[in-house]
């Protein structure tokens, strides 16, 4: 594979990872913050972390068995689409 088609490749997938990661993120922390009565951006810092409040929702959501938000999914995707990049400015 050429380098010009594996940057092309790792740009749209970090990309479609990013986008997956903001929709998963709302779609767990948004109705929580709808039940706490607060702004979905006063959880922006769990969309690349899982430290603090985050860690106590995401350990709620264990206990009760459901699948919680994982950053590990927007990092993934932030590291692809910056190699994408830097491998298209090469």
């Amino acid at each position: 594979m050429n380098t010009k088609k594996l940057a092309n490749n790792l740009l749209i997938l970090g990309i479609v990872l990013l986008i997956a990661a903001v929709c998963w993120w709302a779609s767990f922390y948004g109705p929580i913050a709808h039940k706490l009565g607060v702004d979905l951006m006063r959880a922006d810092s769990c969309l690349y972390s899982n430290g603090g409040l985050c860690k106590v929702a995401v350990g709620i959501a264990q206990l009760a068995g459901q699948t919680p938000y994982n950053p590990i999914v927007c990092w993934l995707g932030a590291g692809c689409a910056a190699v994408g990049a830097l491998l298209k400015l090469s």
